[in-house]
């Protein structure tokens, strides 16, 4: 309404990891103006896991708004992916702004250490040559990649993919974890988020953040999608 205009504000989990200085002043100061006077400020979450500590929910004097994120597709639409028989490179994608809490260090130290021949994609807001912070960590770990700062088609990068990669070192509800998994294709992540239960059953998960764990992960991951047969019936469980 005009003039009555209030504040929303929505934090990832672990707000303080990678999270610039700035970035929590702003969140603490919301909570104190919060705790004095809960009229001018909401807080919106979409995880109980934005909420889980102690401090922020004595500053919120209980929990605040949780609304889930959702995602439209075709429950019945079949995805097929079948294997080529010439096939040797893995087509890995990485969908994420470029910024220290996705993990693109990660993955690329981690990429430059595989047995294996892959093409990768980046899709996200920085992912571009002409951002020399993300052009210097390509050349620093030799990595050649197909980069697009936005597309149009999302489900297309999805379903194109062999393999979607969450390399972040926080996260509260990875979209990019869902809507991979509706299109059919499996997800490989670190060991963060609300879907690890869920990804470890098929060995997708990641033992650490350290990049020799996230690299043995990435060799798993190629010999499962050389298993045609394998796979299929990953992707389907998963889906």
């Amino acid at each position: 309404k005009p003039f009555k205009t209030k504040l929303f504000l929505s934090h990832r989990s672990r707000f303080i990891l990678n999270q610039s200085f700035l970035s929590q002043i702003v969140l603490y100061f919301s909570l104190t103006i919060y705790f004095i006077s809960p009229k001018k400020i909401i807080h919106i979450a979409n995880s109980k896991v934005i909420y889980s500590s102690k401090l922020i929910r004595f500053l919120l004097k209980g929990t605040p708004i949780n609304i889930k994120n959702c995602y439209e597709f075709n429950e019945n639409k079949s995805i097929n992916k079948k294997l080529p028989k010439n096939k040797k490179l893995l087509k890995i994608t990485i969908i994420g702004r470029f910024s220290n809490e996705k993990g693109y260090d990660l993955l690329f130290k981690s990429l430059s250490k595989v047995d294996f021949k892959y093409s990768l994609t980046c899709i996200g807001k920085g992912c571009s040559l002409n951002n020399k912070r993300f052009r210097n960590l390509c050349h620093k770990n030799s990595i050649r990649a197909k980069v697009y700062e936005k597309i149009n088609n999302i489900n297309k990068a999805y379903i194109e993919s062999d393999f979607i990669v969450s390399a972040s070192y926080s996260e509260s509800f990875p979209n990019v974890v869902v809507e991979s998994l509706l299109n059919g294709t499996p997800v490989i992540c670190t060991p963060t988020g609300p879907f690890l239960n869920l990804l470890r059953e098929f060995n997708l998960v990641s033992k650490s953040f350290k990049s020799d764990d996230l690299t043995k992960l990435m060799n798993y991951a190629y010999l499962l999608r050389r298993n045609d047969k394998e796979y299929q019936t990953v992707r389907k469980k998963l889906k």
